[in-house]
């Protein structure tokens, strides 16, 4: 987690699984990524391709989006951009109008339409309880489609989003404990649905 007080007074929070730097600049592939706005309680949800979702540049600070939807610009930590459409979108953008969404989403975000300062940055490292892919309304409803089952109470044994190499060697030696359960896979595409088999 990332927070990020800007001089336009918003505080911005950026969470990734994956974390926002690697040993080299690329694109990290994070389904699960999502931006805040706190002073006005906005949420930004990806909804572009996940492997753009986060930009690592080694001469840089963080960045999300494809195009740039959240950076921090410099490596000093002191400016950033905002162009948020590429990658990201306002929850709430249902209410603005389809001409105007991406500059009134980058206003929301950020307070300005480009460019700003950076007053105060952190970056945490928080335990993640939410484990799972699916949010509580799905998983209840997944219970009551299958008898027998609770989805609620299920063990995550593989998370692609912490396996580095995505290599399916470590899917199979992880699920390989089945007795006496049922293995239940749930993928995120990245066409944003979620499939349960």
């Amino acid at each position: 987690v990332t927070v990020s007080v800007l001089s336009t007074g918003r505080k911005v929070v950026a969470r990734s699984k994956v974390g926002f730097s690697s040993m080299e600049d690329a694109y990290l592939r994070d389904g699960r990524s999502k931006l805040y706005e706190l002073t006005q309680k906005k949420t930004f949800s990806l909804t572009g391709d996940p492997n753009f979702a986060i930009n690592s540049n080694l001469k840089t600070g963080p960045c999300y989006g494809k195009d740039g939807d959240f950076c921090i610009t410099d490596p000093a930590l002191e400016t950033g951009s905002c162009n948020v459409g590429g990658s990201f979108v306002d929850d709430a953008a249902s209410t603005h109008e389809p001409a105007s969404l991406d500059v009134q989403s980058s206003l929301d975000l950020c307070g300005v339409e480009k460019g700003f300062g950076i007053l105060a940055f952190q970056a945490w490292i928080v335990k993640d309880h939410n484990q799972h892919i699916l949010d509580g309304k799905e998983m209840a409803w997944l219970d009551s489609q299958l008898p027998g089952a609770t989805v609620t109470e299920s063990k995550n044994c593989y998370d692609l989003s912490s396996d580095p190499n995505r290599d399916i060697d470590n899917l199979h030696e992880g699920c390989k404990e089945m007795e006496g359960h049922a293995l239940m896979v749930v993928a995120e595409l990245s066409s944003n649905k979620k499939v349960v088999g």
